[in-house]
């Protein structure tokens, strides 16, 4: 069930980040996403096109585990 919804949220964040990629959340929360549906290697990409957008926040290292 819970990957139904990450695979949905997947999709939506995906649109977010068309329509504005200089946010570093919905890159994030891609990230999120994409580890909750064992996609690791776009969990890993996504978390490290959220840490070039928003550098300063500590945050976003840990989504990759530095």
């Amino acid at each position: 069930q819970s990957h139904k919804y990450a695979k949905r949220g997947i999709e939506l964040l995906k649109k977010s980040i068309k329509k504005s990629n200089n946010n570093y959340k919905p890159h994030y929360h891609l990230g999120v996403g994409y580890a909750v549906v064992e996609h690791y290697d776009d969990s890993i990409a996504s978390f490290k096109e959220a840490i070039q957008i928003g550098p300063g926040y500590s945050r976003l290292f840990n989504g990759i585990g530095i």
